[in-house]
């Protein structure tokens, strides 16, 4: 079976990537497990009259949620109309039949031409999930700040916010340098809109480990904050 290979994007600023994920539209569906709007056609998932390629996150968590016994790597290499009558059998079982779930099919413009590059089922989700848009993580991290580097993969975003900046590279003065000094500090924003992880606030220091410029991460700070995916938004943040 066909599965949308994953993606990564890193960004040098908060500025950038929200610039750029505004090439992006998700589109949410509730769908019951059973219902004939909900099925598979093939190696894709099909909600109402559409169908839509799927992503290895999505394969996980439906296995994860129907049968938990499948190996995802025996999922991977069935051919389609295999895995099409496997998925909806799976579907129609009594341990599954009627459960209500959440799809996001999440589709990519190229920012010139405007044509659509990159659509997929991304995440499949109990009805409890509440969805913590990427946008929304990057304009509340743009608030503060918008110095930072931001990772965006097909299962998370990551932000990393620098609120103060202490030392400039290259040195002016490597005499006023030394090892263990603070170079900056900041906070680290996780978020998941696959299910794969909480959202998470924690804060970040760099120090200055090497008079050649090389600083690494303190470890063991503690979350400031940390919230699974079962609370509004708004009461989140």
């Amino acid at each position: 079976m066909r599965i949308i290979p994953k993606y990564r994007h890193d960004f040098e600023s908060i500025a950038d990537a929200r610039a750029s994920i505004v090439n992006r539209e998700v589109h949410d569906f509730d769908v019951v497990a059973g219902d004939s709007g909900f099925g598979f056609a093939g190696d894709m998932v099909r909600i109402g009259a559409r169908a839509y390629p799927i992503s290895e996150s999505f394969l996980q968590a439906f296995a994860g949620f129907v049968s938990p016994k499948i190996p995802i790597r025996f999922a991977r290499d069935v051919p389609a109309d295999l895995f099409e009558t496997i998925g909806t059998r799976l579907l129609r079982t009594e341990k599954v039949k009627g459960t209500h779930f959440q799809i996001r099919v999440e589709a990519w413009r190229d920012p010139q031409t405007q044509m659509q590059t990159r659509i997929v089922a991304q995440a499949i989700v109990s009805e409890r999930y509440r969805w913590l848009d990427h946008e929304r993580v990057l304009d509340e991290a743009l608030a503060v700040t918008d110095k930072g580097q931001v990772t965006l993969t097909d299962l998370m975003l990551r932000v990393r916010a620098q609120t103060e900046q202490f030392m400039v590279q290259p040195w002016d003065n490597m005499a006023n340098v030394a090892t263990d000094d603070l170079h900056s500090v900041g906070f680290e924003i996780l978020n998941s809109e696959t299910r794969n992880l909480a959202i998470s606030v924690a804060p970040y220091v760099l120090r200055l480990v090497c008079t050649n410029g090389l600083v690494v991460a303190e470890k063991n700070l503690a979350q400031i904050w940390k919230q699974k995916h079962m609370v509004d938004p708004d009461s989140a943040l």
